[in-house]
């Protein structure tokens, strides 16, 4: 039976994946003194409004990926690892109001950004740089959905021990229980965290469409447990249903997601007790970053008449828009903003129709990000405030600082924090040839700005053309069509801005960069990434579906499969018929 930190997954090596062990290292650290001090370069912001931000216009895959793609990334993201979360040094990310690209207002005048903290014994010299830990269990086993510890499972699960718990159908909030485990809290959850849901990992109220996948397989863990022999004891059925949505999850990102993403691995040869399935630094930190594929928007469809006008001018007064469509159903728009460690909305608008949602396509994966992403507002009380819970409304208040975040900088300035190489020594590690120009990194035939514009000059950021998944020119400005854009400046050209010398060009900004491979969603570091660690998480695994026989057992005596897609679980758990691949859009 697996462990539920990963602990003796391996025999000979028993801390291998364990929760709580270092991050396994593929390249050599990067620290600016070779220790543990971070490297300097291009203020984060900086980069994130020349470089990620997209001006509001719409890029989709070329390949028809579905939102699937991000969820279902993020779901299997929050198995596999966890820094320590804890707040170690200040490392805040300068705000510069007057940057000719910037268009957002931050009073504060800087961006939050915390270290995480060393790993316990290290950063005290070259020879034992700083390190970081993953908290929770390196193996793809579930753990998002039962968590790594036994006393956060003791609480997820029902009186009747072989269920999770499921209030109605959904997950718990914090105050259904005393002595809920902690729970990240982001928006309004913050002031007040008995709303938050609770979850196998902390993040689960990041977003409604994790949340939805979060209750999917509670739900799934639920149906396959009550469908077991009331003779069996009810830990005999509790851990039954745990193997079998383990190998569900495996099965699905080894058979549906990364195909469909064009991630190719070696052929399985079987569990290696050689192989390390630790997650890698420069996979957590950098290549399984995707923050540009995520939408704006959910946009759940229901037929009319499913919610009364009453509760639709509830949605519309919270922000949403309602759109009454010609073939007598509803599309209820939620911006990312909302969704945003919101869980309520979940049961309030209903499992099947977010999940459903996501089957539309998803943004291209490359440099450029939402602004729900790389400028998100936020309003803090100001110390003069009569009401704080104002700050949390849509309309600003002359009671409330405006604060931005912004992912596409922090994803950066984390790559920093951890002593990530460059991008061409990210590329030497990976076996790739490093870059000798911008022009190397993007593919595109110049680094030069065009005549009479500088680094400066906003007029560099303009889209000049899009074209569709047929190579048809759209209008600039069409934002359901694109899956390619041209600007007035090649991206080279920007980096060069910024950098000055290939050389000194952040990993993940070089990675997300790169043109795609064909068929792929990724350029070639981000691949190389993707297909070293999966293969580790795969060979590395003793429990990996197909190398575990009490599966096979499972399936001969009680008639339950772990071989499910999507599709079907979203069927038998949710009540959404969805055909064909809900990776590729509908």
């Amino acid at each position: 039976m697996r462990s539920l930190d990963g602990s003796g997954n391996n025999v000979a090596h028993a801390l291998w994946g364990e929760a709580g062990e270092d991050f396994l290292r593929t390249a050599p650290v990067g620290y600016a003194d070779g220790v543990s001090g971070m490297a300097s370069g291009p203020s984060a912001r900086a980069i994130s409004n020349l470089i990620f931000n997209d001006l509001g216009q719409n890029v989709f895959s070329e390949n028809d990926i579905s939102q699937w793609g991000w969820a279902w990334g993020q779901f299997v993201d929050h198995d596999l690892d966890l820094e320590d979360e804890t707040p170690a040094e200040s490392a805040s990310i300068p705000f510069d109001a007057g940057d000719p690209f910037e268009q957002f207002t931050n009073d504060l005048g800087e961006l939050d950004f915390f270290r995480t903290p060393a790993a316990s014994g290290t950063g005290t010299s070259k020879t034992n740089p700083r390190q970081q830990a993953d908290t929770i269990s390196s193996y793809l086993d579930g753990s998002q959905v039962y968590g790594s510890t036994q006393s956060r499972l003791d609480w997820l699960t029902a009186a009747d021990g072989y269920d999770l718990f499921l209030p109605g159908g959904y997950l718990p909030h914090a105050s259904a229980k005393a002595n809920a485990p902690a729970m990240d809290l982001m928006g309004a959850l913050a002031g007040n965290p008995g709303d938050a849901i609770v979850a196998g990992d902390v993040r689960a109220n990041e977003n409604l469409g994790l949340t939805s996948i979060q209750t999917l397989f509670a739900r799934e863990h639920n149906r396959i447990a009550d469908s077991l022999p009331a003779s069996l004891p009810a830990a005999t059925r509790f851990q039954v249903a745990r193997r079998v949505v383990g190998a569900e999850i495996q099965w699905i990102t080894y058979e549906q997601f990364l195909p469909t993403l064009g991630v190719r691995l070696p052929a399985y040869r079987g569990y290696d007790p050689n192989v390390d399935a630790t997650v890698s630094n420069e996979f957590a930190t950098v290549g399984f970053r995707a923050h540009s594929m995520v939408h704006g928007e959910f946009e759940p469809t229901v037929a009319t008449g499913t919610f009364s006008d009453a509760q639709l001018a509830a949605f519309a007064a919270a922000g949403m828009e309602i759109e009454r469509n010609a073939d007598s159903t509803v599309t209820i728009v939620v911006p990312l903003d909302l969704a945003f460690g919101n869980p309520d909305l979940l049961e309030q608008i209903g499992l099947g129709p977010i999940l459903a949602s996501l089957s539309e396509r998803e943004y291209r994966n490359d440099e450029q990000i939402d602004n729900s992403l790389r400028s998100v507002l936020f309003r803090i009380p100001k110390p003069t405030t009569s009401d704080p819970g104002a700050c949390n409304e849509p309309a600003p208040s002359a009671e409330c600082f405006s604060d931005v975040s912004d992912l596409g900088a922090d994803d950066v300035q984390r790559g920093r924090d951890h002593g990530m190489p460059t991008y061409n020594g990210l590329r030497a590690a990976y076996g790739l040839p490093v870059a000798r120009s911008f022009t190397d990194v993007t593919g595109e035939s110049t680094e030069s700005l065009p005549a009479g514009m500088t680094c400066s000059d906003p007029r560099i950021l303009a889209f000049t053309s899009l074209k569709d998944e047929d190579g048809n020119a759209v209008a600039v400005g069409n934002q359901d069509d694109a899956v390619s854009a041209v600007r007035a400046s090649t991206l080279a050209a920007r980096l060069k801005c910024l950098y000055g010398g290939v050389d000194r060009l952040d990993a993940f900004v070089g990675m997300v960069s790169e043109p795609h491979v064909r068929g792929t969603e990724f350029g070639p570091l981000q691949l190389a990434i993707w297909r070293k660690q999966f293969a580790a998480t795969r060979d590395g695994d003793r429990f990996f579906y197909a190398n575990d026989p009490e599966l096979e057992q499972i399936y001969r005596t009680f008639g339950i499969d772990y071989r499910v897609t999507l599709n079907e679980l979203m069927r038998l758990d949710a009540g959404v018929s969805i055909e064909g691949n809900v990776f590729k859009a509908s």
